[in-house]
């Protein structure tokens, strides 16, 4: 079996328009001019004033360390695509489920052959009461870098756990829990800044930074379903170690440029067992309801998931939540074989799902109330004069947002902040791939 070696081949420095950087943001590397002259020392914040600096100085593109793309992108969607194609078609794999690989995995099978917590339980102590209510004002933006930058940080702790326990060292999963709970408390100040970087991943890192954004969705959804914190910790937990088991699959399967064939896919779809099996007494480490969504997460509500084709009554109600971040987060990043779908896109993808049986409609209705059907971070037509951007959800009012507002032909202009909820002449008349289309 062809198993990952954990390194890369270096990345090239990406080029990126001069204005594109990231205000407020203090990028880990020194940023470049097209001369290979250095610009902007390592540690230094971006300011206004420092970009009209160099623009004095004809400086109209800069070159960026590949590490410091995923802040240069942050809050930012990356997807173009209307449809996508499938990672995977579980329906046409058979109907059976994998057999138990190892003692591990068996293990799980024992445990989730005993009645699990399909009801969804609503806590009379939500964690919902400790988050600050949603206001109509832009981000703060000392607020969004700080955010932004325990996210990176979590995400190389996650690399570095991830490969520990490929190598046979489990010591650090319990730190999964304690950076759920620091995340937690992110979301507490802002949660429409913290799911405006969750749902909009840049694609690198993989499993890590996947797992991250994907757990940092799972929370926002599980949040609006009433769950305590403890149980979110459980879930975040669950979604940070699900893709271990990925390290343990043929690279050159999950690196792939094209859409696996069944057999193919059937190699891909044994991570959840590998994850336990990489785990082994680490298991132990992870709380009961973590392990369930990192065994589960895969599974669909009407038994064409996997790894054991379980239906909604024998899956965990936090993997059930967990597959619908996980799709979601899945969708609208880049993928070796396919474009990312637009985030309007793919929350049409999840509502299609439900149709389908795939995903619990309650779920991801508390989607669409965490994010909303135009998700935060995306760009969308108002009426015929507008452009804007959507930063804040509004709840079971889920196309009318709090929005960024431009006329067209004057994108440079400071936007007006407007709450579509009390502006009924206005009206998002579809999703676009940018500001500038």
């Amino acid at each position: 079996m062809n198993t990952p070696t954990l390194t890369a081949e270096p990345e090239m420095p990406a080029t990126i328009d001069l204005t594109a950087l990231p205000r407020g943001a203090t990028m880990r590397n020194p940023i470049f001019d097209q001369k290979n002259t250095k610009l902007v020392a390592a540690g230094l914040a971006i300011t206004d004033e420092l970009i009209a600096a160099l623009r004095k100085r004809g400086v109209c593109e800069v070159f960026v360390a590949p590490e410091d793309m995923p802040r240069v992108k942050a809050f930012q969607p990356q997807g173009y695509a209307r449809t996508s194609s499938p990672d995977h078609a579980t329906d046409t794999l058979s109907t059976e489920s994998l057999p138990a690989e190892t003692d591990a995995s068996q293990r799980m099978d024992d445990e989730t052959s005993q009645e699990v917590a399909s009801e969804i339980e609503v806590s009379d102590n939500p964690f919902a009461n400790r988050v600050k209510p949603r206001e109509a004002v832009a981000y703060d933006a000392d607020f969004s870098n700080h955010v932004a930058e325990q996210n990176e940080n979590r995400v190389g702790e996650l690399r570095e756990t991830l490969r520990g326990c490929f190598h046979g060292d489990s010591s650090s999963v319990p730190a999964l829990a304690e950076a759920a709970n620091q995340a937690l408390g992110d979301a507490c100040e802002d949660m429409d800044v913290f799911v405006c970087l969750g749902i909009n991943p840049y694609n690198s890192d993989y499993p890590s930074r996947h797992s991250a954004h994907s757990a940092m969705l799972a929370t926002a959804i599980g949040t609006q379903l009433g769950l305590d914190q403890q149980s979110l910790q459980d879930l975040a937990t669950g979604c940070l170690i699900h893709d271990l088991g990925m390290l343990a699959i043929d690279q050159k399967l999950v690196g792939s440029q094209r859409t696996l064939e069944v057999g193919e896919f059937c190699e891909i779809i044994k991570h959840p067992l590998k994850t336990f099996d990489l785990l082994a007494a680490g298991a132990d480490l992870l709380t009961a309801g973590a392990r369930m969504v990192a065994y589960q997460m895969h599974e669909r509500c009407n038994g064409t998931g996997y790894p054991r084709k379980r239906t909604l009554a024998g899956t965990h109600f936090l993997a059930r939540v967990a597959a619908v971040a996980d799709t979601y987060t899945a969708l609208v990043t880049p993928r070796p074989h396919r474009k990312a779908m637009l985030p309007y896109c793919a929350v049409e993808h999840l509502v299609q799902g439900v149709q389908q049986g795939k995903f619990d409609a309650r779920v991801v209705r508390a989607l669409l109330e965490a994010i909303g059907l135009f998700p935060v971070g995306s760009f969308v037509a108002i009426n015929e004069e507008y452009v804007a951007r959507v930063i804040r959800s509004s709840g079971k009012s889920y196309d009318r947002p709090v929005v960024e507002l431009w006329k067209r032909g004057n994108l440079r202009a400071d936007p007006a902040i407007v709450d579509l909820r009390h502006e009924t002449q206005l009206k998002i008349v579809k999703p676009l791939a940018s500001r500038g289309v």
